[in-house]
């Protein structure tokens, strides 16, 4: 209603304006000039030859701004503040595509940021953080070992503990809540040469916490612990260049069973292994058995499983990707 009505009444001062401005044409230069620069104040001169209806219009706009923005500081002090001090400027130009919500209140974040082991998002108006959600990955090590990191609540062992906090009015204290589990958590880092990492998340809660988050966003530093992932990744070495692009009866034996494929010769040549039934391990140790169907134009790996009647398509990349093998079955 508050959107509505600003909206509305801006449009309606900006139509009655230009309608004053034009019923003035056979006034003194100096009286168009004033209603083309001033005109609210041609409310105020009614003997002045100004037309009645553009400033009643005018006077219509005025008040439905005016009464729109005091819904919009009532029911939502903190956008009224960013509108008012032009934080909505800031915002649109950082780098986030996230949305969702905390504790059923909208959650926009415009930050995004590691903090030792704790992934921090901040939506903030006026220099005040309004709504925060941090993933702390102090309770789960563990899963620090890999640029995916995937949980669902059937999951067994270590947990990342988030921490909601949000606004509930100007003379209360913020909102805390701390969960740990009974969550779903998908989270993608790819970092790039620039030294920023691209991160995409899916977070979602329960329905009684009214809380989740979707979207990618830019880190403008990448975490020291991927810093060293990566760098232990690099040491390893790529795999020898004569056996990339082998297909899967080069090297398996004679034996039915699942046998070793090389990654890259998927992504390469994906026509050698199209339809072939493979198992997939992530880096966050989930396997996944399904058909080559496809390799994507953004490199990803696409596997069709057959669930009855239907089928389902499963996209991964490689960088996820922990070891792939083939079943082989000799004629």
């Amino acid at each position: 209603m508050d959107a509505l009505l600003i909206l509305s009444g801006t449009f309606l001062l900006c139509a009655a304006w230009i309608w004053l401005v034009v019923q003035s044409r056979h006034l003194s230069i100096g009286l168009v000039l004033l209603a083309l620069t001033f005109p609210l104040i041609t409310v105020l001169m009614p003997r002045r030859g100004f037309a009645l209806w553009p400033r009643l219009a005018l006077c219509l706009g005025c008040l439905a701004t005016a009464f729109g923005l005091g819904l919009l500081h009532q029911q939502q002090p903190e956008r009224f503040a960013m509108l008012i001090s032009g934080g909505w400027l800031d915002a649109a130009g950082q780098q986030t595509r996230l949305h969702g919500a905390v504790a059923g209140q909208t959650f926009s974040p415009q930050r995004v940021y590691w903090r030792d082991d704790e992934l921090v998002f901040e939506e903030a108006s006026a220099e005040r953080v309004r709504r925060s959600l941090a993933i702390r990955f102090t309770s789960a090590p563990s899963l620090l070992n890999s640029t995916s990191i995937e949980r669902i609540p059937t999951d067994a062992g270590e947990w990342p503990q988030l921490q909601l906090r949000w606004y509930q009015g100007a003379l209360a204290s913020p909102g805390r809540r701390t969960l740990t589990g009974e969550y779903s958590l998908d989270l993608d880092l790819q970092p790039a040469n620039d030294g920023t990492t691209t991160l995409q998340i899916h977070l979602h809660l329960p329905t009684v916490q009214e809380t989740w988050l979707v979207g990618d966003a830019v880190l403008e530093e990448t975490p020291a612990w991927l810093v060293a992932l990566i760098s232990s990744d690099k040491a390893v070495g790529p795999e020898p260049a004569h056996a990339l692009a082998q297909p899967i009866e080069a090297s398996v034996q004679s034996q039915p069973g699942w046998h070793p494929v090389s990654l890259l010769a998927l992504v390469d040549e994906p026509d050698l292994f199209r339809g072939t039934l493979l198992r997939l391990t992530t880096l966050a140790g989930r396997v996944h058995e399904g058909r080559l169907h496809a390799v994507s134009d953004d490199k990803r790996l696409v596997i069709s499983q057959a669930h009855g009647a239907n089928r389902v398509e499963l996209h991964f990349q490689p960088l996820d990707i922990d070891r792939v093998e083939g079943f082989y079955a000799p004629k």
